[in-house]
């Protein structure tokens, strides 16, 4: 299946930057807008690696992913805090111990949803910037082409 999209976009910024694995770029020919980012290649990898993970297309398709992330968010912390309130009951110690491995478990998801909630968040707030970068990447290429 073909890339398309934000996920596209991330990916040869990943590219350009010189991040991919296969494909090294020569730290010389690094395109001046690129070398600020060159530091947050981590960021911008991770991104991308959300973007093909979710499959995630266009800004609908991240509002959406956003939106099904805080629900799931929402709902598990319900759960917890329904754990919590159990907890408190006159239990048998190992329901008790049971309920606080599934709290550990809970916090631990919440936990990982909400960094990809920032990641999100993230990608929505820099693809702009990444898209001016490419466009007048692209520019220079070809005035350096046309020469």
């Amino acid at each position: 299946m073909g890339r398309s999209g934000l996920e596209k976009l991330y990916l040869r910024y990943c590219y350009e930057l010189g991040y991919l694995p296969k494909y090294q770029q020569n730290p010389t020919k690094l395109h001046i807008l690129l070398k600020e980012d060159l530091l947050k290649c981590d960021q911008y990898s991770e991104q991308a690696k959300l973007l093909s993970r979710y499959h995630v297309d266009t800004e609908k398709d991240l509002t959406d992913l956003m939106e099904n992330i805080e629900g799931r968010i929402k709902v598990l912390s319900l759960d917890r805090d329904e754990l919590r309130r159990t907890m408190r009951r006159v239990l048998p110690e190992s329901e008790i111990s049971d309920a606080k491995g599934r709290i550990k478990y809970l916090t631990a998801e919440i936990r990982e949803l909400r960094h990809e909630l920032k990641v999100c968040g993230d990608i929505q707030h820099r693809s702009g910037h990444i898209r001016e970068n490419l466009a007048v990447i692209d520019r220079d290429r070809m005035r350096e082409r046309t020469r």
